[in-house]
């Protein structure tokens, strides 16, 4: 049995990002442009994510937050305008039950092994009946984002929301992984 190849939905996917400022108040942003697939194998009973997030579609509800989250200093989009995660293929009951998501994050242009949680489903087909939510976190220096340490924690707690679509052609992704 082939490869089925799912289609993040971008209209009705989003991450969400945040961190805390002066210990106090934290900084929420999301990110409006999610894309990618969710892959499954019926055969094996896998399926494996590979996530990609515009770093330039930014909100914050402040123009010069959204300009400084784009900036150098932070996410750096100009210069690495995608983040991207893909993740290792797992059980399909974990998308239904919950549990780690391990794969690779890709940010900044600097790849690191990640474990993300995805958290229980409402329903019996988690993405298409109701969203998949997953959230992690990640440590800023990890990825080069060291400015205003003494204003910012260290820790972006980063939050997805995916629903999927039947991909228009079932042909193989680039970067796919079985």
């Amino acid at each position: 049995m082939p490869i089925e190849k799912l289609r993040i939905d971008a209209q009705q996917s989003y991450a969400e990002f945040s961190l805390r400022a002066m210990l106090l108040m934290a900084v929420r942003g999301q990110f409006t442009a999610v894309s990618g697939s969710v892959n499954i194998d019926r055969k094996r009973n896998l399926a494996w994510v590979d996530a990609r997030i515009d770093a330039r579609a930014i909100e914050m509800g402040n123009d010069d937050r959204e300009d400084w989250a784009r900036s150098g200093e932070f996410f750096d989009s100009a210069r690495h305008p995608e983040i991207r995660f893909i993740s290792d293929p797992v059980s399909r009951t974990l998308l239904r039950e919950g549990g780690p998501l391990r794969g690779r994050l890709r940010l900044r242009g600097i790849d690191r092994i990640l474990e993300l949680t995805v958290l229980p489903a409402d329903c019996d087909q988690p993405g298409r009946e109701c969203p998949l939510h997953v959230q992690g976190s990640i440590s800023r220096s990890d990825f080069g984002m060291t400015s205003k340490r003494a204003v910012l924690g260290d820790k972006v707690t980063l939050e997805l929301s995916v629903l999927v679509v039947p991909m228009a052609n079932q042909e193989s992704m680039s970067g796919a992984r079985h």
